[in-house]
């Protein structure tokens, strides 16, 4: 279907360009599209009381992401054209993308703005196999998607080459250098307008066999702030990648440590964060498909030093160390070959230093239809779901958690010294697709 949508965009374009009287180039071979997106709408337990028409929860600072299912508020798109071709042995490829973020339910109040724009060439005759790119781009991505959260995630305006081949192992490395991100993240602020410019090398070795069925990832990273009084920092990432052919899936273990103004997504952190201030994690995700039966499960803890901001929701407080943990899954039950049995459960902890253990509890049930209910990764879904969140006093109470702009805090916060509301229910109707 994608090379058939391709091969019709390039005669659409051939036809336009004979009509204006102008030629296509000898060596245009084809066009494509390539996108995401989200959208639904949904109603919430105090939504009659005045609240917002949708609630979703989440624990700031938790360096995990949030429970997306029957948790995500906001209205999102990426929509990316792709131009392909060849010169004899030569290859090309451009992309630009442009996103569309509403924290509401439309795009009435939305912002946008251009995610990736880039070039790349491979197939040269000095260096066949290696891709020399430039331009902004995603880099080198790695999430579990249950969570929407990259683990790696280098993102950002530079250039370089990858596909650099290690002998005849399989393993290949990558050298890229950036010269400004992000801070917010594609997306996660709503308006993409926070980019600060510093300087960030990375290095990033893919595919290094170690066992049967399993690969080794080591990624490094050096950064250095441009901002008055910006730090340097360093981080490094190893990604171990399991093929489980007994389950239908596979499993991937991080171990991720970053210090300074580097954070542990191998990206920049906070301009300003001490070389002194670290954070680590260890994280883990599953995914299966068993017959009727799929899923993805996750665990993650880690720990972040005072004055450590290494993550783009990063623990409001400032200097305060603290630990946080993750343990939850999503899981899928094909009823008919395009209905399923949707469910998804969540529990996130956040204890600072000298304070009381912060918690959020999600769960979700739903209904949804998608093209094949025997496949995890599905989509479009088309799903009816029901979500109860609880968080307990000390989560309610924190200051941290009142920063709420539709996925990332709490409702229940109060400052009078009661906890207020410390639960939630919310049902709503979603579609998510890519393509």
């Amino acid at each position: 279907m994608q090379s058939l949508r391709r091969l019709q965009l390039t005669a659409m374009g051939a036809a336009m360009a004979a009509a204006f009287g102008m030629s296509l180039p000898a060596h245009a071979d084809t066009f494509g599209f390539n996108g995401y997106f989200r959208a639904g709408p949904g109603t919430t337990s105090n939504s009659s009381n005045g609240g917002p028409a949708r609630q979703c929860y989440n624990l700031p600072g938790v360096d995990a992401g949030h429970y997306r299912l029957g948790n995500e508020c906001n209205f999102y798109g990426e929509f990316g054209f792709n131009d392909y071709g060849s010169v004899g042995t030569a290859k090309y490829h451009n992309e630009v993308m442009i996103n569309e973020y509403s924290p509401g339910t439309d795009i009435g109040t939305s912002s946008s703005s251009f995610e990736q724009m880039y070039g790349s060439v491979s197939g040269v005759d000095f260096a066949p196999e290696v891709h020399f790119w430039a331009g902004k781009r995603f880099y080198g991505r790695a999430n579990i998607d249950m969570l929407d959260h990259f683990f790696v995630r280098m993102d950002g305006v530079g250039g370089g080459a990858d596909h650099i081949a290690l002998g005849n192992s399989g393993a290949t490395v990558g050298l890229a250098y950036f010269g400004s991100d992000s801070y917010a993240g594609f997306g996660d602020g709503g308006n993409d307008l926070s980019t600060k410019s510093g300087r960030r090398f990375n290095v990033d070795v893919m595919s290094i066999p170690v066992n049967q069925g399993g690969t080794l990832r080591i990624t490094g990273t050096l950064t250095k702030s441009n901002a008055v009084g910006g730090t340097s920092g360093s981080a490094i990432s190893f990604q171990h990648n399991q093929k489980l052919p007994q389950i239908g899936g596979g499993n991937v273990l991080w171990l991720q440590y970053a210090r300074g103004s580097a954070s542990l997504a191998q990206n920049f952190g906070s301009d300003t964060s001490p070389s002194s201030a670290a954070a680590w994690r260890i994280a883990d995700a599953v995914d299966w498909q068993a017959g009727r039966f799929g899923g993805q499960g996750d665990l993650v803890y880690g720990h972040h030093d005072a004055g450590s901001n290494n993550n783009t929701l990063a623990y409001a407080n400032g200097l305060v160390a603290y630990t946080n943990t993750s343990l939850g899954a999503r899981f899928t039950y094909a009823l008919t070959g395009n209905l399923r049995v949707i469910g998804q459960f969540g529990h996130m902890t956040k204890k600072p230093d000298g304070n009381s253990t912060e918690t959020l509890n999600l769960e979700t049930i739903g209904l949804s239809v998608v093209p094949d209910a025997y496949k995890y990764y599905s989509r479009p879904e088309i799903r009816l779901y029901y979500t109860h969140a609880s968080w307990n006093a000390a989560a309610a109470l924190d200051p941290a958690n009142t920063a709420y702009n539709g996925d990332n805090g709490l409702p229940g916060y109060s400052t009078t010294g009661a906890a207020g509301s410390t639960s939630g229910n919310s049902i709503g109707l979603q579609v998510e697709a890519w393509f």
